[in-house]
């Protein structure tokens, strides 16, 4: 399985067309992504049959979301359901880096017809092994996370651990830095089947170029492909 985040309808529809097999769509990708608006959700919604996932986050910088930033994120969240979003990707954190288990469970309590990601917000928690077991109650279905360091190829050990501990309860979803050089390692040493990114760098592209480079994506999924 390869997940390509974009933000926007074009790049969306090369990595598609290059093979990707679910797209996580957000805005502003150089901040690390915010909520798209409802006319992007609309677009990509209509122009691709693979599952969407929609990023939710109500503004860039930290996880710690005050009340009226959560309760739009539960109203974005609903919205991109209804607009056709098959999973939600969002997360918040308390001061002191743990889950904020309340927003969280206003979410899946929302009980909307979709899957449920964390994403990268788990990278700063303090017990990986204690959230992610908080995540499977709340019901949450996939953790996306680099393991804790900048790179998933720095994070195998920890990545190895989560699908260790997770012991199949919930999909954990290697991110940051995976290209043709590193993902057979990151698959072979962590036992995940899926990998995340934007796969933007190719040397066929120029640097300024937003889409996806079509020789990673199917690169990728012959390394996946082989390993699965």
């Amino acid at each position: 399985m390869i997940e390509v985040c974009v933000d926007s309808l074009d790049a969306a529809l090369v990595a598609v067309d290059s093979g990707a097999d679910r797209i996580e769509l957000s805005e502003r990708l150089s901040v690390g992504g915010v909520s798209p608006n409802v006319q992007l959700i609309r677009s990509v919604r209509a122009a691709i049959s693979v599952p969407l996932v929609v990023l939710i986050r109500c503004r860039d910088g930290d996880f710690y979301f005050d009340a009226p930033q959560k309760a739009k994120m539960l109203s974005e969240s609903r919205q991109a359901v209804e607009l056709g979003a098959d999973a939600i990707a969002i997360g918040g954190l308390h001061s002191d880096n743990s889950l904020d288990y309340d927003f969280l469970h206003s979410l899946t309590s929302l009980q909307l017809n979709c899957e449920w990601v964390m994403h990268r917000a788990f990278d700063s928690v303090n017990n990986p092994r204690q959230e992610l077991d908080l995540l499977v109650q709340l019901g949450f279905d996939r953790i996306l996370t680099s393991g804790g360091p900048a790179t998933a190829i720095e994070g195998v050990a920890a990545l190895k651990d989560l699908v260790d501990w997770s012991r199949g309860r919930i999909e954990i979803l290697p991110a940051g830095g995976i290209g043709r050089s590193n993902a057979l390692d990151i698959l072979t040493l962590t036992g995940c089947n899926q990998l995340h990114g934007s796969f933007r760098s190719d040397s066929s592209q120029p640097a300024s170029s937003n889409l996806p480079a079509p020789a990673i994506i199917r690169s990728l999924k012959e390394i996946i492909n082989s390993y699965s």
